[in-house]
């Protein structure tokens, strides 16, 4: 009996720290929008670009199978400017557009505020094409980043 209490405590722990994956929300913001936003800006003389991984997690647990989305804002010579940091997912298939915000989970004591983490309880079949964008914080503003080209969904075996 005594399980039961921590087994919550445990799921509202994790909702609270943005680990646990939510759906996606209906964005306002077209496809042709996402898909013509620039592939590279440059902020501080630095041409940044954006890299995605993307899968579906074969995983249990309290969420089995969410989708995840690891986006880094990558630099030219490697060095990202400070206060570049996403502040939002798009996700886009066809016509169809998706948005989310980031988790709150740690990567690590090393992983730079220009990397984030989004988890979605949707789920994207192996094969399903996919671009991605990204409102960005930069110190001039947010300003919209895509990744350039499509990416093919598969999951980790």
């Amino acid at each position: 009996m005594r399980l039961l209490p921590l087994s919550i405590l445990a799921v509202l722990s994790l909702s609270a720290c943005g680990v646990l994956p939510s759906p996606l929300a209906t964005s306002n913001k077209s496809a042709s929008t996402l898909k013509s936003a620039a592939s590279s800006l440059v902020v501080n003389g630095k041409t940044l670009s954006l890299k995605v991984s993307a899968w579906t997690s074969n995983s249990g647990g309290i969420n089995p199978n969410p989708f995840i989305v690891n986006v880094n804002v990558e630099s030219s010579d490697g060095t990202v400017p400070a206060g570049i940091v996403p502040k939002r997912l798009y996700i886009v298939k066809g016509d169809q557009v998706w948005e989310t915000g980031f988790t709150n989970e740690n990567r690590g004591p090393y992983a730079p505020p220009s990397e984030k983490v989004a988890r979605t309880s949707n789920r994207f079949s192996d094969g399903t094409t996919l671009n991605f964008a990204v409102d960005l914080a930069t110190p001039q503003g947010v300003q919209l980043l895509r990744v350039a080209g499509d990416q093919v969904i598969t999951s980790p075996q």
